[in-house]
């Protein structure tokens, strides 16, 4: 997931940052990245993700956001997150929406995020924001959301606000996040669901 683009004004050069989920024995995050130099040239291709249209369109970055994600599913929130404080620090007010954060990372993964955490919630982004680490209790991301208080906030964003929901997640967590969001909702679930509800399963 490509989690930062800029550009070299002195080279015209692009920088791009990415995050890597590395799968034993991956063509790509195991096999061609072991056997690469760290200053190896690589030729790629970008496609665009189902989401990135979507979630890159003025009337939704206009208004609140509630994103999960899950390991590497944090690379497009990031960059999500990038775009808003790029416009947060262009305009430099306060009107822009917030955004709710839910995470699900690995111990060693929580030191990337928390740099570009640190920057959004300082620029006032970030009005909820919950990083759940793997555990032996099995707690995930998708549980903290159902806790009843943090339940109510998140119905009233959707409800109230007309937030966005953004889901990067893999299947079982996408599924059983769906799942929550359904049960806050109730029988309003279908109709905002349908017009704000936007899901990329790796």
């Amino acid at each position: 997931s490509i989690t930062k683009a800029s550009r070299n004004l002195k080279t015209n050069n692009i920088l791009v940052d990415i995050m890597i989920k590395k799968i034993s024995d991956g063509r790509f995050s195991d096999i061609f990245l072991s056997d690469s130099s760290e200053l190896a040239t690589i030729k790629y291709r970008i496609v665009d993700s189902v989401a990135g249209a979507t979630l890159r369109c003025r009337e939704r970055s206009q208004k609140p956001l509630i994103a999960v994600a899950t390991g590497a599913g944090f690379g497009p929130v990031r960059c999500l997150l990038e775009r808003r404080i790029a416009a947060a620090l262009e305009l430099w007010d306060q009107s822009h929406p917030r955004v709710a954060i839910f995470l699900g990372l690995h111990p060693s993964d929580v030191q990337l995020a928390k740099p570009i955490l640190e920057e959004a919630s300082r620029l006032g982004l970030i009005d909820m924001l919950y990083v759940v680490e793997s555990n032996e209790q099995k707690l995930r991301v998708y549980d903290k959301l159902a806790d009843e208080v943090i339940a109510q906030k998140v119905r009233h964003k959707l409800t109230q606000q007309q937030a966005s929901v953004f889901v990067c997640a893999g299947e079982a967590a996408a599924k059983s996040t769906k799942g929550v969001f359904e049960s806050i909702l109730g029988i309003e679930a279908s109709k905002i669901m349908s017009d704000h509800y936007i899901e990329e399963v790796f």
